[in-house]
């Protein structure tokens, strides 16, 4: 186990103190690590994702960035993703537009 990863059930388990509806909304998700990952954190709705950047954060900051990605999925943001941009995608090629990064935001 990378530290990385000990540091992200460190997060977990703060989480499930102070929120086990979100905690179990990403327990069910498999946890992988990509330092590829451009942020410290990403889900897809099947995955939790992380990067080994997190361990710069303390346990109350991976809580909460936890529980931000738990709300992503508990708001379905990778299914209404998939379905707007199958929905503007002749907007997206004619704007140049990152549609992924751009909903990502909005979605924040």
């Amino acid at each position: 186990m990378t530290d990385a990863r000990k540091h992200l059930s460190k997060g977990l388990m703060s989480l499930i103190r102070q929120t086990p509806f979100y905690t179990n909304l990403l327990i069910r998700n498999e946890i992988v690590e990509c330092d590829e990952l451009d942020s410290f954190m990403a889900t897809d709705g099947k995955r939790l994702i992380f990067n080994s950047s997190i361990l710069q954060c303390n346990t109350k900051e991976m809580a909460e960035i936890l529980k931000h990605e738990a709300m992503h999925i508990a708001n379905k943001h990778h299914i209404r993703g998939k379905q707007l941009e199958k929905q503007y995608e002749k907007e997206i090629e004619k704007y140049n537009i990152d549609f992924r990064m751009a909903f990502n935001i909005a979605a924040d």
